[in-house]
């Protein structure tokens, strides 16, 4: 068994390290998540020439590479070609073992359970969050727990270390002759965190790499530290070179550099922009309590670690005051639901295409909708000349009488109002369903935005209400004027088709009827034809004489 702490593309297959290496070999790579694919690459092509196995260890729902490609633990665990360990040993309460895999899934109402446990404190700003991340770190050191202090950032663990660094001064546990380097003061008593790796600063049976914990015994040659490994693997001279560039104080810890580490209390800052796998791994390094400090300052940090997330989740509207634990949960739900993860170069290549497909068929629909509504609009619009060019015609033959085209013009206004209400209380509907759906979906820590959801819902069902008598009368008044414009149409068109069959000057002559004093109007072919009558012409005589007796003639 041989630990390779260097990375893999320092070892290529016929350099050091690869002696002994055969088809036997197994290499195991141990937080595989972190692991660009520029480390991966050389490694595994180093084993497939000795047919050696590759094996990646890790979650993929931890955090990734910090700089270069990275995604492809993740890709083969989507792709099934993982074992997954199903039963967690780390932490001594059962609740929180459940709570950390909904953590893991982005289950934001996971935080109601460490709600309910104590294990999340809001902070109104940022210095009161350090103050307890800090104080609460402290509380569990004097009771002799084993304690992480972690944030995102560089400068809010620097902040942390400076708080640590004062109370060690005060304490008398950090003493001596003050080296500087770096822009810090080393004493005895320091702690130190390296940050890079250099494989020419031998310890023990390795050498010295980004991450390692030391303490500062005192002040070496050429102001350089003579420093204790905290892993217990020897002393090591740091030349003033590496302090000057590569060495922080290490009271704190990034999270990134805490991945993999395990201690009795973890205890975490929280700012907004934090993704999912950043909170997943800090609030999972205790065994026996992880919380968290939020506050809803933003950090003003811009390293490297914080992966190009500048987000505000929320700008508070003033004058309004909202709950401090709602807030905090809000901030730890944001996390939750942002991902920082990197895709595979596969993965991201079928998510391009899936999109793309996505995208094009939507835009297809959008195309075709929209020419169908066009083509129906044209056939309405079409109707409507059609329709507009007979009533001028009907009108420009026969005026209207006053109380006709009143009527019509009142029959007009009442059914614009009349679609115009239809169209505010679907508009209304719509609104209220999607209302109902995001209450439905707001967790039950938002009470904030429960309140302010059912207010807007009861709000909507008012309106609706209130609504109704409105439209009933709209209702009722279209329905009296389209009956009254019916009659006078009626009339209108009896009055049109009696017209032909009026009496015509010079049809008749009194001298021949003696008796009777007026005619019996004879229509023409074309008066019948008008009321559908042609075709009973000489019925409609025959009935002529026989009801006159044959006096007419």
């Amino acid at each position: 068994l041989t630990k390779c702490p260097h990375t893999p593309r320092s070892t290529p297959a016929d350099g050091p390290g690869a002696t002994g290496r055969d088809a036997r070999t197994v290499l195991i790579v141990d937080e595989a998540s972190m692991a660009s694919t520029l480390d991966l690459d050389p490694l595994i092509a180093a084993a497939a020439q000795v047919g050696a196995k590759v094996v990646l260890v890790g979650d993929p729902a931890q955090i990734g590479v910090v700089n270069g490609p990275g995604g492809m633990l993740a890709a083969l665990a989507h792709a099934g070609h993982g074992v997954e360990l199903a039963e967690i040993h780390r932490f001594s309460q059962p609740w929180e073992r459940q709570a950390s895999l909904a953590l893991r899934t982005g289950e934001a109402d996971a935080l109601a359970d460490y709600r309910t446990a104590g294990r999340l404190h809001p902070c109104p700003d940022g210095d009161s969050a350090l103050d307890g991340v800090f104080g609460h770190w402290s509380a569990a050191r004097a009771e002799g727990h084993d304690a992480l202090m972690l944030a995102r950032t560089r400068v809010d663990v620097d902040a942390l270390n400076l708080r640590a660094r004062a109370a060690a001064l005060a304490a008398g546990q950090v003493t001596g002759p003050v080296t500087v380097a770096g822009g810090r003061d080393w004493q005895a008593g320091d702690v130190l965190r390296a940050r890079r790796n250099d494989r020419r600063l031998k310890v023990g049976d390795g050498h010295v790499r980004n991450g390692d914990r030391y303490q500062v015994l005192g002040p070496g040659p050429e102001d350089g530290l003579v420093v204790q490994d905290l892993l217990g693997r020897g002393r090591i001279v740091l030349p003033a070179t590496y302090l000057a560039e590569h060495a922080e104080y290490g009271w704190a810890s990034t999270i990134d550099a805490a991945q993999g580490a395990t201690a009795d209390v973890g205890i975490v800052l929280v700012r907004p922009g934090m993704d999912r796998e950043h909170l997943y791994v800090a609030m999972t390094r205790g065994r026996h309590g992880n919380h968290a400090y939020i506050t809803p300052d933003p950090t003003t940090d811009n390293d490297d670690h914080d992966h190009g997330h500048r987000h505000h989740e929320h700008q508070q509207v003033p004058g309004t005051v909202e709950d401090p634990q709602e807030q905090a949960e809000r901030v730890l739900a944001a996390a939750l639901g942002r991902s920082g993860a990197q895709d595979a170069a596969h993965t991201a290549l079928a998510h391009a295409r899936t999109h793309a497909q996505a995208q094009a068929t939507a835009q297809a629909l959008a195309a075709q909708t929209a020419r169908q509504h066009q083509q129906a609009a044209a056939r309405e619009a079409a109707v409507k000349e059609r329709q507009h060019r007979q009533d001028r015609q009907v009108r420009q033959a026969r005026p209207l009488l006053p109380e006709h085209a009143t009527a019509i013009q009142q029959l007009s206004e009442r059914r614009a109002e009349h679609e115009q209400l239809r169209a505010e209380l679907v508009a209304l509907h719509g609104t209220l369903r999607q209302t109902r759906e995001e209450l439905e979906a707001s967790p039950r820590w938002a009470r904030g935005r429960r309140r302010a959801l059912t207010n807007t819902i009861n709000s909507h069902q008012l309106q609706l209400r209130q609504s109704e008598p409105t439209l009933a009368s709209l209702d009722a008044g279209i329905d009296r004027l389209s009956r009254q414009v019916t009659h006078h149409a009626r009339q209108h068109q009896t009055s049109d088709l009696a017209g032909p069959l009026r009496y015509r000057p010079g049809s008749w002559d009194p001298g021949r009827t003696g008796e009777l004093t007026r005619p019996w109007p004879t229509p023409t072919d074309d008066d019948l034809t008008a009321i559908g009558l042609a075709g009973r012409r000489e019925p409609y005589r025959g009935a002529e004489r026989d009801l006159d007796g044959g006096l007419s003639r």
